[in-house]
Formats: C-alpha cells, structure tokens, sequence
C-alpha cells in the first residue's frame, strides 16, 4: 500500500467496521479515527478559506495526535527482504482509558493493515476489537457494582515479535487486578505465503507434538530449578498441564519458536508468565516442511 493512501485507507477500514462498543463504556471511547483528517469536504457555505482552515486543523491534529499512535512494522533484518514488498501495518484504533483513585483501566486497540491479504487481517482484527470491547465492559460493570469500595485495574499492550516477508505474528498482553492479580496473552500468527491464520497444531507433522514439546519444556524447568532452587514449576505432577491444539506460540527474530504461559498455568503466581524456548533440534524434527525456512 502507498504511503499517500495510508489515511484513506484507515479511514474505509473503520467505516467498514460494525463493532460498537457498550453503551455504558461508549462515551469514555477515545478513537484515534476521530482525529484523522477527513476525506469529505466542508460545507461550500464556508467558502475556500475555510475549506483551507479545515485542511489546516486536520493536519496539525494528524501529525501531532495520530502519528504516534500509527507505527509500520518493519522486519529488523531488512538485508534480505525487496525494498518494495507489501509491508503489513499495525496501528493503535483506539484506546479505552479511565482513572479514579481506586480504579485504571488503559486499552490498547490494535489492528492490522494487511495490502497482501486482507481477509485473515479482518479476520483478526474483528477478534481483537470484540475481545477489548469486552474486557472494557467487564471493567465497567464492575465499577458500577462495587463503585467506590473497590480496587481494579486492567492493561492490555502489544507487540509484533516477528515481521518478516513470509510471517507475521500479533501479541496481546493483558495485565488484570480484581482482588488476585493475572496477566495472559493472546497471540495471532500469520503465514503470509499464504495467507492463512495459523494455530499451533497447524505447525505439525506429527499427532503426537505436544507430548514432544512438553518433554523439551519440561527438561527446561527441571534445568532451571536445579540452577536456582528458588524457582517452582508444576513438574511434579505432569498432569497439571498440557500442551493444547491452540497453545499459545510465537517465533522470535531468531527463528526459535517460544511457548508463553499465561500466569498460574504451569508455575505458582510469584513466577508470573514462564516462556521456553524450544530446542531447535527437537523442533525440527517435528515441523512441517513448509515452516522449516522460519526457523533457518
């Protein structure tokens, strides 16, 4: 996508979304497309100058509140990679925000621009805004229900852990206090030779992948506790966890792929998120043909 076409496209992204928030939550709604400059033309009552004053006000409001919020995602490694291919963007939609001295909330929107396939973007992006509209309504009811005797707050963040020409991968992090404290995540990959929306099962040609994988993390925790006596990890009673068809996943700018929990999931709460880096040999052994060149 050109770069002039840039704010008209956001802008025929948004009108085409349907998602709106709850009513409750909708006049504390920030979006940033409320700042961008406008494609229809003010009314010819004004006459020119003001049609130029209009322009004027929508670039400043641009430049100074959008751009910030607007951050192409480029691969580090750009050695290898056409200096014209399609480059996916990433940008922040809006934003829910409340503060009280007992309550915060800070919510930020994702979505993706994708020029080279549109629909698994779409895809995600519906996903995304139905998930924060939620947490930011669950925040809401909360705050009505217990108003001010309460303590809460909810972050959601993300990230990009790898851009490059044939993989994408999109990384929620939620940070949640409502009496016990969590944090989990919620990621998206995307194989753009494709186009397709991966889960973690997809990456297999084997069924019995996740006992493989957890034999590796395990190993790794084992490792890890006999370095520091300090750490506590769910290996005594193996049970406790396992490895789903929609385990959370990501490859990182090595090419290592990298399982992160969710808190509680597989350690006590003191440990937070554990994430493990699996062994590229074990990896290998396992990975379909078709993802081995992530991993190189």
């Amino acid at each position: 996508m050109k770069e002039k076409g840039f704010d008209e496209a956001s802008h025929k992204f948004s009108d085409e979304k349907n998602t709106q928030p709850p009513q409750s939550v909708k006049r504390k709604i920030v979006p940033i497309r409320s700042v961008l400059p406008s494609k229809k033309g003010t009314s010819q009552a004004f006459g020119i100058w003001s049609h130029v004053a209009v322009t004027v006000a929508c670039l400043l409001c641009a430049l100074v509140l959008v751009m910030p919020n607007i951050s192409p995602v480029y691969a580090q490694d750009t050695g290898d990679i056409p200096a014209d291919r399609d480059l996916i963007r990433v940008f922040t939609v809006r934003n829910y925000s409340y503060s009280d001295p007992n309550h915060e909330m800070d919510i930020d929107v994702p979505n993706i621009l994708d020029p080279r396939y549109s629909e698994a973007a779409n895809q995600i992006n519906k996903d995304v805004d139905a998930f924060t509209a939620k947490l930011a309504e669950q925040f809401y009811n909360e705050l009505e229900a217990v108003g001010d005797k309460g303590h809460g707050a909810i972050f959601v963040d993300y990230e990009v852990p790898m851009c490059r020409e044939n993989w994408f991968t999109l990384k929620l992090t939620v940070n949640s206090v409502t009496g016990s404290s969590n944090s989990y995540y919620k990621i998206y990959n995307i194989d753009r030779n494709t186009g397709k929306i991966v889960t973690f099962s997809d990456l297999f040609c084997t069924s019995d992948f996740g006992k493989v994988i957890k034999q590796d993390i395990m190993k790794q925790m084992k490792e890890r506790t006999e370095e520091n006596n300090t750490l506590i990890y769910f290996t005594d009673k193996e049970n406790m966890w396992e490895i789903s068809d929609k385990q959370n996943f990501y490859f990182n700018e090595n090419g290592e792929l990298v399982i992160p929990f969710d808190k509680y999931e597989v350690a006590p709460g003191f440990m937070g998120n554990p994430e493990f880096t699996i062994n590229k040999g074990t990896l290998n052994c396992i990975l379909k043909p078709e993802y081995q060149n992530i991993t190189s």
